[in-house]
């Protein structure tokens, strides 16, 4: 867009979690000649883009005895040229209280402030979930939630999409990848092919999380923080013999 700013987004292909890892990544994704931390910094402060982004900083970290060396890394090359080269960082917000409660595992202080997004509102969430689906050739109808309601005509139906909206913001809190998953659930065949039908979520399955362990909440507030892992992250990350 017209008077939008230059970025250069960078994203780990992969979880990295030593410090030799993420310096290859970032020389590769900066260009630089070597993976020197000083080469780095040289080569990031002499891109032509104005902004650097990087983005799921979760991939650079395993909770564990070593796992912050690869985020550790990062960090080093961002101070190092902090004053010649604006960065920003984009992290879950699991993951930022946990570093935020763990001082000993990286600096947070290169960071001259942290900026919290917040919960997308439903009409936020609309706009993008059923954006995402124009996007990709569908037609988003609401006919048959209107019609619970009593109501088929275009006045009732833009109702039942307001109505929709507003449920996928509440149960979700605002959260997009749980907004997403929430969305996908609320899916149905629609009259024509191209058509896709809303309706409430399907939340099958919610009653067994009051059973859960306290070694499954431990399980599941790894993944929180540490985002989609590999069975051997996991087990790191919980410290953990493989055949517990």
């Amino acid at each position: 867009a017209e008077g939008a700013p230059n970025l250069l987004v960078l994203r780990p292909p992969r979880r990295i979690s030593d410090a030799k890892g993420a310096r290859a990544w970032l020389a590769e994704s900066l260009g630089a000649e070597s993976s020197d931390p000083q080469a780095l910094c040289s080569a990031a402060i002499s891109r032509s883009e104005e902004l650097i982004v990087v983005m799921d900083l979760h991939l650079l970290m395993l909770r564990g005895v070593g796992g912050f060396a690869a985020l550790g890394a990062l960090l080093d090359v961002i101070q190092r040229g902090a004053e010649e080269r604006l960065w920003v960082c984009a992290a879950r917000t699991p993951l930022w209280r946990y570093l935020e409660g763990a001082p000993g595992a990286v600096d947070l202080g290169v960071f001259r402030a942290p900026i919290e997004l917040g919960a997308l509102r439903a009409d936020a969430l609309e706009s993008w979930l059923l954006g995402a689906e124009v996007a990709a050739g569908f037609v988003p109808s609401f006919t048959r939630l209107a019609a619970v309601g009593g109501v088929s005509d275009a006045r009732g139906e833009a109702r039942a999409r307001a109505a929709w909206a507003r449920l996928i913001e509440d149960l979700s809190q605002g959260a997009p990848e749980v907004a997403r998953a929430l969305w996908l659930h609320s899916l149905r065949a629609g009259a024509s092919p191209e058509q896709l039908e809303h309706g409430p979520p399907r939340l099958d399955g919610l009653d067994a999380l009051d059973q859960l362990s306290t070694e499954d909440l431990f399980l599941l507030t790894a993944l929180a923080i540490h985002g989609p892992m590999t069975l051997s992250a996991l087990i790191e990350a919980l410290n953990r013999p493989e055949s517990a």
